[in-house]
């Protein structure tokens, strides 16, 4: 996207949107996700139940971020090649064409979305066990831990 004669078709796309939202949901989401689960880890090991559970939410989460930014580069591509090389057609005509790709990208948000809460329910489930186990003590733990 540096490279000017690339950035000359691709500035004002959604391919500059897939750009950032890589970078925020593909690198530091999942790095602050990985974060708390290593710290989880060590300060109380997780059940592999619980693991499991995170580990489907990433599947879930992976699979959905590779298509949310797949349908963003190739609503870019679309929307350079209606800018620079289309046959005078309205945006109104572009946007309609462009109607199923806005369908799939929400689908695929969606599906982010649901992987994400699927990670972080049982990580806000272990923290407040680790919270209540460090306020009541063993009380807790006999009376809401199987």
């Amino acid at each position: 996207i540096s490279i000017p004669a690339i950035n000359l078709f691709t500035h004002g796309t959604h391919i500059t949107v897939a750009h950032s939202m890589g970078t925020i949901i593909g690198i530091n989401t999942t790095i602050l996700l990985s974060s708390v689960s290593f710290i989880l880890e060590i300060v109380k090991g997780m059940r592999p139940k619980v693991k499991k559970t995170i580990f489907l939410g990433s599947r879930i989460f992976n699979a959905s971020f590779l298509g949310f930014w797949l349908i963003l580069l190739v609503m870019g591509v679309k929307r350079s090649k209606w800018i620079y090389f289309s046959d005078q057609i309205s945006f109104g005509m572009f946007q309609d064409s462009m109607q199923v790709l806005h369908i799939i990208f929400g689908l695929f948000g969606t599906g982010l979305i649901i992987g994400i809460c699927i990670i972080i329910y049982p990580m806000i489930g272990h923290i407040i066990v680790i919270l209540a186990r460090k306020l009541y003590g063993k009380q807790f733990e006999n009376k809401y831990i199987k």
